[in-house]
Parts: C-alpha cells; structure tokens; sequence
C-alpha cells in the first residue's frame, strides 16, 4: 500500500485556497462535477481536488494537497505524461488528452482517461486544470475480450483442423461408394432405388466439399492464377454432372472465351459450384429445368451469373437466404452453407452478390469479382 504522510507546506494550502476564492462560480462547477477535477501549479504540484478525483486514486485530500502528480503516477506512464506536461506549460499545446495509470493509496493501477489544458485566474496566472475519469473497468473488460479471442481462435483453429481431416477421411469412402454405385447401375433393376442410392452419394459428396471448401476460405495463404473463365465453367458444370437433375436439365451458355480471371481459382470455383448446385437443387417438379449460365466482363469485373426456372424464393426466404445453415424449402438437403459460402468467398476475392428470385418463377444470381486482384487481399490483410 503507498502511503503519503501529511506532510504539506502551508504555502500550497494557503495558494489553493485563494485560487479558490478567486475561481468563485468556476470552483462550484469544479467541486459538483460527477468526474474527477484536479488544479495544480505549473509544475505539477495538487492545489484543488474534488471528491469524484479522490475516489479515483482513493487518498484523502489532506495526502494530496501540495504534492506532485508524478508521485502516484504509474512509472511507465510518467516520461511520456511529463512530456505532454512541459509543452502545455511551455505553450506548445493548448492541451492534450492521454491515458495513464495512476497508482491508488492501495497499491492498484487505476487506468484513467484524462484531459488536461491551461486554466487562469482573474491575474491572468497560469494553472493546470486536469479532468479525469476512471476507464479501468473498461480496460480490465477489452483486457478479457482480447484473452476470450485468443482462446476462441484457439478453438477454431482446432475446429478447423477437425473438419478438414476429417472430410479428406471421408473422400476414400464416398470414391468407393460411387465405385459400387456404377457397379449397382448395371444390375440394379429397381431404379427408384439406384435413384435413391445416387442422390444420397451426391449428396454426402457436396456436404463434404463444402466443408472442405468452407475451412479452406479462412486462410489467407491465397495466390494469384491466370486460367480461362470458360476452362472454369467447363470444370464446375464437370463438378455436379453427378446431381440427380443434371442430366434431365437444359443447359444454355453465354460465355465469353477471351475472360481471363485472374485471382485465386480455388475460390472462384466452390462460388460457381454453389450457384449451380442451388439451381439445380431447387427445380420446379412440374416443368423441366432450364439454367441459363452467363458471363461477361467489363474493364473492372467478371460477371458470373446463373439463372433458373425453379421454385425460386418468397420474400421471406430471400431475407434469410444468406444466413448460416438457413433451409428455405423442403428441398434443401444439403449443408445450408451454400448462399453463405458464396458471399464469405466473394468477401475474398473483394467481390460482390446480387439474389434476385420470386416464388414460383425461379432465381437469378449474379456475382462480380475483379478483373484484376487486389494485393491486399493477396497478402492477407
């Protein structure tokens, strides 16, 4: 515990008190403040103190009167407050705002956020008015945030780590699956049931890309490619050629073959893989799908668009659509990550999403990603 014996020079007692009387209205603001309030001369030395100051550094008035500020200011704060204190006294501030630690009559640091500028008597005599509020409890709560988001990303890494081996565990398997599906394919007559085998196949694939996909666009180890957009399209339409309404599906491509992305090819194809996932997931039972895959690039942007004539969204739907985990419709079977990869991906890329869709109709998305990356988001940052 630091302890100030009482001992002040009247001089400083008898200078506070007519400072006082010379302040008149201003010391009854000073003295009914609900935020620390302190006057010292010009060299640092407490000549009026409210109450709200006293609770902060928990002396009694008669310890602290006549003494120095540096006396009960943390030490690692002090060089830079005495400097902050001479080019006010100096006239090369008009004030400063700082936080510091003072060091309480108990031995505590208390943080404080303080204001500090010239104040004048009616003789025009410089003195130092210093308002003060006490930030610890603040302080202590960012000091708790930050060691909580230490241990969440902790945990996340882990959790990662988790998903992704154990979704490449899972690739041998779903392979031998499919393996023995072609197999079942030339013996099976029932074809409800290959059917049945098939969209459970696909569906184990997806939901086990998609995790793959969704651990891997939390890293920012990510690189810069060259490839043509229509090699891309050609590999995604390769990716759900599996889906159970592929084959029965029309296709119409507009593709531009001279688009060349350039960016990180392996998030541009889980966003294009989710599109066309999404339109074909999502087909109206009594007409035949259409998915219209489009683009087209300007000077600044690609634009990646898919269009259907699916079940498309309600207005409610299309509210939540974006959302973690979110299943508008009885059809949706999958992870409920599709929407929301897609614009975690994009926010990659430094790109953008538009959803435009309404019930019984069908849904477009459109996408835009740079033509030419952005270095920031290469480097990570």
């Amino acid at each position: 515990m630091q302890h100030f014996p009482v001992v002040y020079t009247m001089n400083y007692v008898a200078l506070g008190r007519e400072l006082a009387k010379d302040l008149g209205h201003s010391l009854s603001i000073l003295e009914q403040s609900p935020i620390g309030m302190c006057v010292t001369d010009l060299e640092g030395h407490l000549l009026i103190i409210n109450d709200p100051f006293l609770d902060i550094v928990g002396y009694e008035k008669e310890e602290l009167i006549g003494r120095s500020f540096t006396e009960f200011t943390h030490q690692n704060d002090l060089p830079r407050n005495l400097k902050n204190f001479k080019s006010l006294v100096d006239g090369e501030l008009s004030s400063y705002t700082m936080e510091k630690r003072y060091v309480s009559k108990d031995g505590r640091d208390v943080h404080a956020l303080m204001k500090v500028s010239i104040l004048r008597d009616s003789l025009e005599e410089r003195y130092i008015l210093a308002q003060v509020i006490d930030i610890s409890e603040k302080v202590n709560l960012i000091e708790v945030l930050k060691h909580r988001n230490i241990e969440l990303n902790a945990a996340n890494r882990q959790l990662d780590s988790f998903i992704y081996r154990a979704s490449h565990d899972l690739q041998g398997p779903i392979a031998t699956l499919k393996g023995l599906g072609n197999i079942i394919d030339r013996q099976v007559v029932d074809e409800d049931l290959l059917q049945g085998y098939r969209e459970t196949v696909f569906k184990m694939e997806n939901i086990n890309r998609s995790l793959i996909e969704f651990t891997g666009i939390r890293e920012n180890n990510q690189r810069n490619e060259q490839v043509s957009i229509e090699r891309v399209m050609a590999d995604c339409l390769d990716l759900v050629k599996d889906h159970p309404n592929f084959i029965s599906s029309n296709f119409n491509l507009k593709v531009d073959s001279d688009i060349t992305f350039n960016g990180d090819v392996r998030i541009l194809k889980p966003i294009i893989n989710n599109m066309l996932v999404n339109a074909l997931t999502f087909k109206d039972p009594v007409r035949d799908l259409i998915i219209d895959l489009e683009c087209l690039s300007d000077l600044d942007h690609i634009r990646i668009s898919v269009q259907d004539n699916g079940i498309g969204m309600s207005s409610e739907i299309r509210e939540r659509a974006f959302e973690m985990f979110f299943r508008g419709s009885h059809l949706s079977k999958g992870s409920g990550l599709g929407l929301f990869m897609i614009s975690q991906m994009l926010d990659k890329l430094n790109g953008r999403i538009a959803l435009d869709s309404e019930d019984g109709k069908g849904t477009r998305i459109s996408v835009w990603v740079p033509v030419k990356p952005d270095p920031a988001v290469l480097s990570g940052f």
